[in-house]
């Protein structure tokens, strides 16, 4: 398997908050809290 990092830049956003939103969402069931940070960033933010 060969992995390259690369810095990301604008175009990869929306990726990234999907990606984000996806890894958080399972803290917030957890713990009844949907108001947390990582999930409730957004472009505008």
């Amino acid at each position: 398997m060969n992995i390259e990092i690369k810095i990301a830049n604008k175009e990869d956003l929306k990726e990234i908050l999907d990606l984000q939103h996806i890894c958080y969402k399972e803290n917030a069931i957890r713990y009844n809290d949907f108001n947390i940070q990582p999930l409730t960033q957004s472009f505008r933010n």
